[in-house]
Order: C-alpha cells, then structure tokens, then sequence
C-alpha cells in the first residue's frame, strides 16, 4: 500500500498537467481565507486510500486549490488542515454542499466549488445543486437522498488519527475504523430459517442484532493491542450485557475484542441493536499512544430496523426439482435486493458487489463456503460454489441438500456506509 500511496501523491504534486477525462475526479475552489490551511487531504473510507496536496508547494495561487481523487470503489471526504496543529485540531473543515459529505469518482470530471467559505466544522462552496445534478449524472432529489445518507464517512475527516503531529497521508498510516452491522429477518416476529430461504419469504421485517466497532492498526506501528481500550462520547449499550456504561468512560475487558484482518491488528466492540450506537469522537487507547476518529456519526437504530435506508437481499434457495419443500436439492442460491417503503417492500438495485458465505453440515464435516457476486450479480449456481478449502470435494458438495445447510450470510457495503451481513440460520444445526 505504500507504494500505491506514493502513487497518489506522486499523481497530486502534477497538478497543472492532469487532464479532466484522466479518469480522476478534480474537484476545485478558492478559499476565502487560506491563511491557516497548508494542506487539503482526501480520504476513503471504503478503500482507506488517502490524498494529500500541499497548498504551499503546489505552484498555484495563494487559497487556490485541486485534488485530484482517483477513480474506482467508494466515496471520497475532502479535509482542509492546518499541519501546525495535532490531532484533531488539525482539521480546519471539510467540504460539503447542501449535506453532501462525500464525492463519488465513477465518471471522473472536474467540478469547480467556486469561493470556499468555512462555516464550523464545514466548508462550503457557491456551487449549486443544478450544477452538482448536472455533474453527476443524478437528480437533485437523489443527492438530496444520499446527502442523508452518507454522514458515516466523515469518520476519516481527521488527518491526524495518531495525535503525533504529522499528517497520516504523509506517513503511510493506513488506519481504519469499520462500523458494521448484522441483523435477521423476520416473519411474524420469529427469525426466518433456512426453510423460509426455501419456500419463500413473506413481507419480512428486520431484527437488527448489533453494530461492531472496530480499529484497524497496521502491525509494523507495534501498538501493543492487549492494552487497548476504546472511549466514546456518549453512552455504550454492548452486547456482553445488558449494562449501560457511561460516556468517556475506558472500554476494556469483557466487552472489547482483539483479532487480525489482512495483515491489520484489530480492536474492538460489539453495540446492542436494541440501542443507538455512539456517535462523535471514538478514542482507541493503548500503552503506547491513542487513535482518534472525530466526527462519527453512526446510523441509529430506528433507521437500522426501519430497512428504509438500505438494500436488503431477500434470499432464495432455489430447488433442483421446482416445488420441493423439505431434503431438496439445490439448483441456485439467489438474490432479490428490496428496500422498504411506505407501501411495503420494493425492489431496488444493489450493490455491484456482495459476499455469499454458506455454512453446511455433511456427516462429521461443517464446511465454510464462500464466493463473491461481483458486477451486480444475483445469482450463484450451486454446483459452481467454490470448494477450495472448505474440507470438502466437489463430489460431497453436490450431496449437501437444503436440509443440510446450517447458516447462509449476505454481507455488502450499504448506502450507509456500512458493511452489512444478512444472516439466516438452521436452528437444527445449532
């Protein structure tokens, strides 16, 4: 990844010969008052790339800036900072019009902010939302849509996440904070089983199970991570029990967990669903130093339970014999995306990419299996279902039938922000 950072920055200190149909979104403006901002820094927060441009060195007009966002997964949020600062005080603001926090890069471009004001903890530019819809390619009333949606990713606005007084971006640090959410459906307040995946569902609602929280800290930083601690601004209702423990109060054991995830040590905890996950600053403590992530504004839960604000993947298990019920054979598993309405459910695009993970039961044997639906994709051919790893052959795949099927997961980054995981399970197998 240092590479690829090294890469953007690379890309950003050319600026004056960067082409707007170079597949990178350039977003520009002049700031009224330039005199604390040295630095303009982007963030990722689906991929975790980081942009920076040094106003100072850029060869352009004083309060002249671009940036250009490289094209490609996610949204990007736009930080104005000032590197004298530490922490996060080094950021100024970040850019937003009319609710709109972060920019997309798919049809790359170039869009002019006009005269950049700083207004809190915001900067806003005279660009109008004709222009944006224009742009982008989206009516004013989807933006206005996805403007309400996409408050999470300010999670990345500071530059300074390790407080050490030097921007990430220039450091390689790749830090992250997920927030994820995992909840079941339901048929008349009951959890839909692997039978319901069969036979079909009818008008579900959703039971949303809880919010995990965690930090990811590459390893060659040498955090110590069984020191680490986690402290929120307001109250946390977790899922080890039912306990309110107050705000500002350090998390540790038994409600924090360790682990390790592609390369990263990660840190964390688990919030009720029943409750709101806390938003605002979220402080990772260690013996060793302390991450901050400001600004973050985790979705409540009447808009996690709602479903009103996301996709949803209705599964179905599609039977080799049409009209089986029960020990079936399996032809397909597929995917229906719906969102709830006002007038019931209604079927909506979704995401381009989504994870299937399907867990079985076959004599002695539980095998894990798993592929990946890409370029919207909706359905995976069962005798197609990669194998590799799982303890099992493809022969003893084709004997797992309905019955035999323990757990089937859906998990795809949401309109929110989000990571989140549909689950069904087999109450037989657990």
């Amino acid at each position: 990844m240092m590479n690829k950072l090294a890469a953007l920055l690379l890309a950003v200190s050319t600026l004056g010969c960067a082409s707007e149909n170079d597949g990178a979104l350039h977003i520009s403006g002049q700031l009224a008052d330039a005199s604390n901002v040295t630095h303009v820094v982007a963030a990722n927060p689906t991929t975790g790339e980081r942009v920076v441009v040094d106003l100072k060195a850029d060869g352009q007009a004083d309060g002249r800036f671009e940036i250009a966002l490289p094209g490609g997964d996610g949204s990007w949020v736009v930080t104005f900072a000032d590197a004298s600062k530490t922490g996060a005080a080094m950021k100024i603001a970040t850019l937003q019009t009319g609710g709109l926090d972060a920019f997309r890069t798919t049809d790359g471009g170039a869009i002019d902010f006009g005269t950049v004001k700083f207004n809190g903890k915001y900067a806003h530019g005279t660009t109008t939302w004709g222009r944006l819809s224009r742009f982008f390619g989206e009516s004013e009333s989807a933006l206005r849509t996805r403007a309400n949606l996409d408050d999470l990713s300010l999670r990345y606005s500071n530059p300074d996440v390790d407080g050490n007084g030097k921007l990430d971006a220039l450091e390689g640090h790749e830090f992250r904070l997920d927030v994820d959410g995992t909840y079941r459906l339901q048929v008349k307040g009951a959890d839909v089983t692997i039978g319901d995946l069969v036979t079909g569902l009818a008008n579900p609602t959703v039971r949303y199970m809880g919010t995990t929280i965690s930090a990811a800290v590459p390893a060659d930083m040498g955090m110590n991570m069984l020191s680490g601690t986690v402290q929120f601004e307001q109250n946390f209702y977790g899922t080890v029990n039912s306990n309110m423990v107050p705000a500002g109060t350090r998390i540790g054991y038994p409600y924090i967990k360790y682990g390790e995830l592609d390369g990263n040590q990660v840190v964390g905890v688990v919030a009720a669903g029943t409750s709101d996950a806390p938003s605002g600053a979220y402080k990772f403590g260690f013996d060793t130093g302390e991450l901050t992530f400001s600004d973050v504004a985790a979705p409540r839960m009447g808009t996690m339970s709602s479903a009103s604000d996301y996709a949803v993947p209705f599964v179905t298990i599609r039977t080799v014999k049409p009209g089986c019920k029960t020990d079936c054979d399996i032809s397909s598993i597929d995917l229906e995306w719906m969102r709830a309405t006002e007038h019931g459910w209604e079927q909506v695009k979704g995401p381009s990419d989504a994870r299937l993970d399907v867990v079985a039961q076959i004599g002695s044997k539980r095998p894990a299996l798993s592929t990946t639906l890409t370029d919207g994709a909706t359905s995976q051919n069962w005798q197609d279902m990669p194998v590799l790893g799982s303890g099992i052959t493809r022969n003893e795949l084709s004997y797992i039938n309905t019955n035999r099927l323990c757990y089937v997961a859906v998990s795809y980054a949401s309109d929110l922000g989000m990571k989140m995981t549909s689950q069904t399970v087999n109450p037989g197998c657990y």
